[in-house]
């Protein structure tokens, strides 16, 4: 009986501190492409979306209020690739681009899409047509 118990606890031992073999690797199954895209997001016109979210307050598209018009940003920015960076001064606000008065931030009151549409606007000239 004695020696089965130390036959039972060396092999135990053994088989404890042996190294172990690398489980097989599972391949996650490809999830099936869906058959329905969402719908495209839809906006108003940029200057009536400007209006809804009181962006007039502060900007026009021509002229000067308390913030720079759209058409000065747009030229200040033109055939440089500022999306990322009006997007974040837009929801986080900033200050320092255009003088010493701070854009507030707006994360609040428009979101990161309506932000996004506003300021490809702004990048193409804030055409109104």
């Amino acid at each position: 009986m004695r020696h089965l118990f130390i036959t039972a606890l060396i092999t135990t031992f053994f088989t404890a501190c042996s190294p172990s073999k690398p489980s097989p690797k599972v391949t996650p199954m490809p999830a099936e492409a869906a058959t329905e895209q969402p719908a495209a997001q839809t906006f108003p016109p940029p200057l009536q979306l400007a209006q809804q979210k009181n962006c007039l307050t502060c900007h026009t598209l021509n002229n000067k209020i308390v913030g720079p018009s759209w058409r000065a940003i747009s030229e200040k920015y033109k055939g440089q690739d500022m999306k990322a960076t009006l997007i974040d001064k837009v929801q986080n606000g900033g200050q320092g681009s255009f003088g010493a008065v701070a854009m507030p931030a707006n994360a609040s009151k428009i979101s990161v899409d309506e932000t996004a549409y506003l300021v490809d606007w702004l990048l193409k000239g804030a055409p109104t047509q």
